[in-house]
């Protein structure tokens, strides 16, 4: 590797500052003695106003994969080259104060610094239990938590990551802190078919797991059928989460070979978010449909059996097909898809905040 001049690494790094939108103190501890004699150790402000980057760590690291099974959430800090900082400091921003367990040199020629965090005094956060669970059969998943841009990304490490089309990005969350997807209705959806997505589906088994709100009251009455989420080879063989023209009522369905499960569920008057999960799994012969970690229905048995590689204009967030058709109108977030059926229990742990 050819060796940067003085004035192209001063440029480069310049180029670099430009990576921190936001600020945070990072603090350096006092040690000391209580009236007992025992050792104490404070922190004070030592660096304020900090350039830096803060960004959930998403899986495919060994060291935030063992922090999330642990019950910790952790995050990368991207900060100025030259900026101090080692494990013995802590980090605030936003008001939250973090532990640093890593601190490293990142990026050709040093120009940023890197920190992985993990906040202190809370259980982990609702994204890292969902990376935790079943990891090495998490295909994909989308939070749809994006402020900007045209990709939803998918932080479960494999780059199966989505296209936006007139979403709005920035909408109220599910209430974990981080943003959702408002979709109009009309011409809003994710296009998330990839060749790697169709290498990774399993048709014979797997879960599909999203949050979804509804934009007001109507939509339930409104006689339309609206998707949250498909993937699809045809019209005999998909995985598909919508609303149902029948008023109130939303579909979990599992069509395979031309034989259709639908778990129906009824009586759905609600604007707040809600969470649906589908399971199937062709070698125990079962389709099951939750809402918020409970089961509703009984197990679906008789499962055709799956044919075909996934379509490229039928796999989609909040639309049926990328003409679109099917549009569903209110808000989604927290996306997820696994190529095995998750357990009931690890349902229940993911149906709450």
């Amino acid at each position: 590797m050819t060796a940067l001049t003085t004035d192209e690494l001063t440029d480069m790094r310049a180029i670099a500052d430009d990576f921190f939108p936001d600020l945070c103190t990072i603090q350096t501890p006092t040690a000391g003695v209580d009236a007992t004699g025992s050792p104490t150790e404070t922190f004070v402000n030592t660096y304020t106003s900090v350039t830096c980057r803060l960004d959930p760590a998403g899986a495919g690291d060994e060291a935030v994969m063992n922090l999330a099974l642990e019950g910790r959430s952790s995050w990368w800090l991207n900060i100025p080259y030259d900026q101090a900082i080692d494990e013995t400091y802590q980090v605030v921003h936003d008001g939250t104060i973090y532990q640093i367990k890593s601190v490293w040199d990142t990026h050709s020629y040093s120009t940023i610094r890197r920190a992985l965090l993990v906040r202190t005094g809370i259980d982990a956060a609702y994204f890292q239990r969902v990376l935790a669970t079943q990891t090495s059969s998490l295909v994909a998943f989308w939070p749809l938590w994006e402020q900007a841009g045209s990709v939803a990304l998918d932080i479960a490490g494999g780059f199966r990551n989505g296209i936006y089309s007139n979403v709005t990005l920035g909408a109220e969350g599910i209430g974990d802190g981080r943003a959702a997807g408002s979709f109009n209705g009309t011409t809003s959806y994710v296009n998330i078919y990839s060749t790697l997505l169709t290498a990774a589906f399993n048709g014979a088994a797997g879960t599909l797991m999203a949050w979804a709100k509804v934009a007001n009251a109507g939509v339930w009455t409104d006689g339309t059928q609206r998707t949250i989420a498909r993937l699809s080879v045809d019209g005999s063989n998909q995985a598909e989460i919508s609303r149902s023209t029948v008023n109130n009522r939303m579909n979990l369905i599992y069509r395979a070979g031309g034989t259709s499960k639908i778990v129906a569920i009824n009586s759905l008057t609600s604007v707040d978010w809600l969470k649906f999960v589908i399971t199937w799994d062709k070698a125990i012969d079962q389709v099951i449909g939750y809402m918020a970690g409970a089961q509703q229905g009984a197990t679906l048995t008789g499962l055709g059996t799956w044919a075909g590689s996934l379509s490229s204009t039928q796999c989609c967030l909040g639309a049926g097909t990328t003409t679109p058709t099917l549009l569903w109108s209110g808000s989604l977030a927290r996306v997820a898809l696994w190529n095995v059926a998750l357990t009931a229990a690890e349902i229940l742990a993911l149906g709450v905040l």
